[in-house]
């Protein structure tokens, strides 16, 4: 499927808040005749500036209704920019040196970087700095890489497992007998994430032995998985790999230039991005197109349907109970019909609640989802397109661009921090799907690049020290209502950003705050980071008075211990400044 816009280029806001304004935009009333090249962009006197604006329509947001027919107008916004001013070496082209903004962000990090360790735990300065260099000069893939149709429950745990076996076949496809080690967090929780029926579902045609070793990471990486060919011209030759989040498999051994080739975006930062939005007149969305090519939207298209088809399944599901032990209800059917009878005004969060608890209920049945970005977290982002599709009348086309413009928010999380629950906890995750899906409402509801931006920023911030700790390892409790929790956040951020004053700068950018995500996944302990050992996994399992009172005594001394351990550190200070004092007195009698 091609997505074009048939009425030409879209204009973006000016910096005036003009969301209400019931009078016509000024400036031209013709319509450009099409997406300008690199060079024509700049030789027009009226330059088109993004976003991706649906036909003039009343949005029903909840319990008021929001009027944006003024940014709905598709004309022209006259202003002129010089060359220096568009920050260029040469007409049409992005000066890929360091733009002010970033060397800005790079220079408030370094100057910030002691304060960053101390938030980073056992990161040091040089480690914080080396870390956040190395982010900045990430590149993103494809989205096609992004979302990925497949199984549930977890895109890491289940559906990473299912592509990593299919590699192994591929590359030892005489072997009859294989070895299988599981590490870290794949054994951890492998279970209630059927990550052993996935791989035993894949080799069915071989004998396969499965090894747990959840004490020990691969390489000290998480989610790595070792496959050994025990017989046929292989025998005894290995295949080693790690699940890194959204079923993507990276191998042990693949080299920087293999990896070089899958990237295929020149920007990789929201700051540089909205950059490029500013210099060449166009959208978020068409970034996407001009660098994935316009066979992304038949791929959009697919993952849309799957997305679309899951809502609806879940919605009709004659199941009452999820599979795997905890005996979860399902919980969607009801309150989508419960939902009907509720005033209109009322209805918003509830229908809300139902798309997100049906897809994700979906995926812990191990049904068909989309990773967005990943299986636990699939929820939020079909449940905000259904929503504008249901209540607000959006078209497939509209929704396709909300879709791409979420993706590339998500895509860049992917590129600079982490959306993996085993390396971030569940901030990488729920965060990221709710900056997407916060992106995509701000887009549908005519909000600018930089309001797109502001709607993700603050939707990560909210995340922010988000814990993974799945009882009993299922993609269960707390993970399906999260989905629902965190797509009316979505919500709420993009009202916000479209709402406040926009000539009000923000404290914090989008990339600083997915910088900040990364540093605090890395400082969170192991036992919240998709292991089931703490939080609500650890709780859960006090199932009489006896372990509770076993943990409380924990507690309590391990409190103990720390005021013992406070009281000896002052005593040592004391002691010091005791000496130093001493031998000023001694130096003052000489």
């Amino acid at each position: 499927m091609s997505v074009s816009n048939s009425s030409g280029d879209i204009p973006v806001l000016t910096s005036e808040p003009l969301y209400f304004k019931s009078n016509t935009l000024s400036g031209s009333s013709g319509h450009s005749s099409g997406s300008a090249s690199k060079t024509d962009v700049f030789s027009r006197p009226l330059l088109d500036r993004p976003t991706a604006i649906p036909p003039s329509r009343s949005y029903q947001l909840g319990i008021s209704t929001m009027h944006a027919s003024p940014l709905l107008q598709r004309r022209n916004i006259q202003r002129s920019y010089s060359i220096r001013d568009l920050n260029l070496s040469k007409v049409g082209e992005v000066d890929v040196k360091p733009l002010k903004e970033l060397k800005d962000a790079k220079v408030k990090f370094a100057h910030t970087t002691k304060d960053l360790s101390k938030i980073a735990g056992s990161l040091n300065e040089e480690n914080v700095e080396d870390l956040y260099n190395k982010r900045m000069a990430s590149q993103m893939l494809s989205l096609r890489q992004l979302f990925k149709i497949g199984t549930g429950p977890s895109s890491s745990h289940t559906m990473g497992p299912r592509f990593a076996c299919q590699a192994f076949l591929k590359k030892f496809p005489d072997t009859k007998k294989a070895q299988v080690t599981l590490f870290g967090s794949l054994a951890s929780t492998g279970k209630g994430h059927l990550t052993d029926v996935a791989i035993l579902d894949e080799l069915k045609n071989l004998q396969v032995e499965l090894i747990w070793n959840p004490d020990e990471d691969l390489d000290n990486r998480v989610n790595g998985l070792r496959f050994k060919a025990l017989d046929g011209q292989h025998s005894g030759d290995v295949y080693e790999c790690f699940s890194v989040g959204g079923g993507r498999i990276v191998d042990r051994n693949e080299s920087k230039e293999q990896n070089e080739l899958q990237k295929i975006y020149p920007y990789s930062n929201l700051t540089m991005i909205l950059k490029w939005t500013e210099v060449t007149g166009k959208s978020l969305y068409q970034y996407v197109t001009e660098y994935e090519g316009e066979s992304i939207w038949e791929h959009l298209e697919n993952v849309w349907k799957a997305m679309d088809s899951a809502v609806t399944r879940g919605l009709a599901s004659s199941s009452t109970v999820l599979p795997g032990g905890l005996n979860t209800p399902r919980r969607a059917k009801q309150m989508y019909l419960k939902t009907k009878r509720l005033a209109e005004n009322m209805k918003r969060s509830s229908l809300v609640s139902a798309y997100a608890l049906a897809v994700s209920e979906e995926n812990a049945g191990g049904g068909m989802v989309v990773t967005a970005p990943t299986c636990g977290a699939c929820g939020v982002i079909p449940a905000v397109l259904r929503y504008m599709k249901d209540a607000n009348g959006i078209e497939d086309q509209e929704l396709l661009q909300g879709l791409a413009v979420a993706g590339l928010i998500c895509n860049i999380i992917k590129a600079n921090g982490s959306i993996s629950g085993a390396e971030c906890g569940c901030q990488a995750e729920i965060g990221s799907a709710c900056s997407g899906a916060a992106a995509a409402l701000t887009m549908l509801m005519g909000g600018t690049p930089h309001q797109i931006g502001r709607a993700a920023a603050m939707s990560m911030e909210h995340c922010l020290g988000l814990t993974c700790d799945p009882c009993e390892g299922l993609v269960q409790v707390p993970c399906i209502e999260r989905n629902a929790f965190y797509a009316n956040q979505a919500f709420v951020s993009a009202e916000i950003a479209i709402l406040e004053d926009s000539r009000v700068k923000a404290h914090i950018s989008f990339d600083e705050v997915v910088f900040t995500m990364l540093l605090t996944g890395k400082a969170m302990n192991e036992g919240y980071k998709e292991t089931a050992k703490e939080g609500l996994a650890k709780t859960y399992k006090m199932d009489n008075e006896e372990d509770e009172y076993k943990f409380f005594k924990q507690v309590n001394e391990a409190e103990r211990i720390r005021r013992e351990e406070e009281e000896k550190k002052k005593e040592d200070e004391r002691k010091k400044e005791k000496e130093i004092e001493r031998e000023n007195e001694q130096i003052e009698d000489k």
